[in-house]
């Protein structure tokens, strides 16, 4: 079962020869699954946990059969990513996450007469 220095700890099926019930399994690269599991599969809920050295993040899931039918990845900060509605660090927000955050405006770009220009919005300056 282990062909790659894989490591698993948790319920088996009643031969013991497979993964079967909840267990966490370790990849060789120390990323984890923690979750469900049906005949050696990742089935039912479970999270991919990523290194720090890979990034720290999380994929969360719902698994049918070894196969992510629905999830999400979560950045190591706690941002979700998500395909629709993306507002994070794209041409018109180029904020990181953690000036985000904070309230920092994002950057505006307006047209000169060299081409775009991105200048800083840094909203209303306290009064002095």
């Amino acid at each position: 079962m282990y062909h790659c220095g894989e490591s698993y700890t948790g319920e088996r099926t009643p031969d013991g020869k497979r993964m079967h019930g909840t267990g966490v399994l370790t990849f060789s690269s120390d990323n984890q699954y923690k979750g469900s599991f049906d005949d050696g599969r990742f089935h039912g809920e479970g999270i991919v946990h990523f290194t720090k050295e890979q990034g720290g993040g999380q994929y969360r899931a719902v698994w049918a059969s070894g196969e992510a039918e629905k999830g999400d990845y979560v950045f190591v900060d706690g941002l979700q990513f998500s395909t629709t509605d993306w507002h994070y660090c794209t041409k018109e927000d180029r904020r990181l996450w953690n000036e985000h955050l904070t309230f920092i405006s994002p950057a505006v770009s307006e047209k000169a007469n060299d081409g775009d220009t991105i200048y800083p919005n840094y909203g209303e300056l306290p009064p002095e």
